[in-house]
């Protein structure tokens, strides 16, 4: 109880430790000296993916400051006929309490000014702030949106408490698109986002001639841990002890249990570690969606599986125990696939907009749960032959007392002894070459593990 006490503490004091350290650690836009002059503004001040050129962008953003207004041109891919982009302006770079440019595409162009309410899903379209924005010229060919249009600097008195002001400070900006949802009565609405985008530190739109590269190292290096710890955990650690408790229990005789209690409980750790990194990189905010809400039922399910394992029922034949070992194995396999399933979701969710990455990461990810279901469905096989395979036990024999009346020599007369035996089924126990099978998968899983991680730590974007 007092190493567990301590253990939480430890991870609750990294936790805040690594929110403090995070928000502490917000730098500033940087000018980039190889890239333009005094004499021109950035050719996009703001791009997505991060440091990406030219056409490999999906959104960008330029301005220019025009002193009572602002001018801007943003572009984005889009898909569809009826699309929409916006531009928004935040104080902590959510979509809550934001000032937004909407710009419509429907076999024409609009714009709009909106803001969000504090919750951050809903949008509202305002109608009072026409005087605040003008739309300059506008372009759509082939999916590709370009909207051309300026902004004051300094809202109108009769405009909405929700315009922000640009010139008293900097702002967090915000760049998403959609499609537009057309009613049966031609009635056109804003669906949702398609593509979403914020930086992560405030920009001044003041200065045209720097470039908007604004990443908080420490919240890319959480973001990271929390990725190749969650990699280690589900594709080495818990399927490891998984296929140790199941079929190397022979081989490893008395150590196996140690070594899949020290693989499972380091799982649990490595969980709990890569929460609280995560975490740490969004500020202690819990975004909702398919990979958190997996990913946290996974790692309720292995606390509790390790839980009930301190308590589990003596060694046996009894009904607690064949209760406690089948809810046991039902819950790591489950615990597995959520995992699984998480890691899958997880990376199109920081690769979507790179489909090389996204298509390099699935690879190794199939492969190393190919390689865990080929190995179990090859062990499953040889403990089913192994149990079906009888070797003889070594024939003993004895000299009859009693020869029969025929017997011309009695010293040469033996008959075997309990000659029952040779029916018994005794199994075979080849364990030199289960512990080549274990090496030959514990070495690829270890290869792939490293490869996964090491991918997310070279390969991640960092407008994550």
């Amino acid at each position: 109880m007092e190493f567990s006490s301590i253990f939480s503490l430890f991870v609750l004091f990294s936790f805040i430790l690594a929110r403090d350290l995070s928000q502490a650690s917000r730098v500033q836009p940087r000018h980039e000296e190889d890239q333009g002059t005094m004499d021109t503004c950035y050719p996009s001040n703001v791009v997505y993916p991060h440091r990406c050129q030219g056409n490999e962008c999906t959104m960008s953003l330029s301005w220019r400051d025009h002193e009572e207004w602002v001018e801007f041109n943003l572009t984005a891919k889009t898909q569809g006929h009826s699309v929409w982009v916006a531009l928004g302006f935040s104080e902590d770079g959510e979509m809550a309490n934001s000032d937004v440019v909407t710009c419509w595409y429907n076999h024409g162009f609009e714009i709009h000014t909106a803001w969000t309410s504090s919750i951050g899903h809903s949008l509202t379209l305002s109608n009072d702030n026409k005087d605040s924005v003008a739309l300059l010229s506008a372009n759509y060919s082939n999916g590709a949106v370009s909207c051309h249009f300026s902004k004051r600097k300094v809202p109108l008195s009769n405009s909405s408490i929700h315009v922000k002001s640009l010139s008293q400070k900097n702002w967090h900006i915000l760049l998403s698109w959609g499609q537009l949802a057309i009613s049966r009565k031609n009635d056109v609405s804003m669906s949702q986002h398609a593509v979403k985008f914020s930086t992560s530190c405030p920009c001044d739109v003041s200065d045209c001639y720097q470039m908007c590269l604004c990443v908080n190292q420490l919240r890319f290096l959480l973001f990271k841990l929390h990725g190749s710890i969650m990699i280690i955990v589900f594709v080495f650690l818990l399927p490891l002890a998984t296929i140790i408790a199941r079929y190397y229990r022979d081989t490893f005789r008395e150590n196996w249990f140690k070594s899949h209690m020290t693989l499972m409980l380091s799982g649990v750790v490595g969980m709990i570690l890569g929460l609280g990194f995560i975490l740490g990189h969004t500020g202690g905010k819990f975004y909702v969606g398919p990979h958190q809400l997996i990913g946290i039922i996974a790692i309720g399910f292995s606390v509790i599986q390790a839980f009930i394992a301190v308590f589990r029922p003596h060694a046996g034949k009894s009904l607690k125990r064949k209760l406690f070992t089948f809810f046991h194995r039902l819950n790591a396999v489950t615990i597995l696939l959520l995992g699984t399933i998480a890691l899958f979701w997880g990376t199109w969710y920081i690769h979507k907009e790179h489909k090389m990455a996204l298509l390099w990461m699935y690879s190794l990810l199939s492969t190393a749960l190919l390689l865990f279901l080929l190995i179990v469905l090859f062990l499953e096989l040889r403990q089913y032959r192994s149990k079906c395979t009888v070797i003889n036990p070594p024939v003993k024999y004895r000299k009859l007392d009693h020869p029969s009346s025929d017997t011309e020599d009695e010293d040469e007369i033996f008959v075997k002894e309990n000659p029952q035996e040779s029916s018994k089924k005794h199994y075979a126990s080849p364990y030199f070459k289960e512990k080549v099978i274990f090496l030959l998968y514990l070495l690829q899983s270890f290869t792939l593990t490293g490869l996964l991680s090491a991918f997310i730590f070279y390969r991640t974007s960092e407008e994550n």
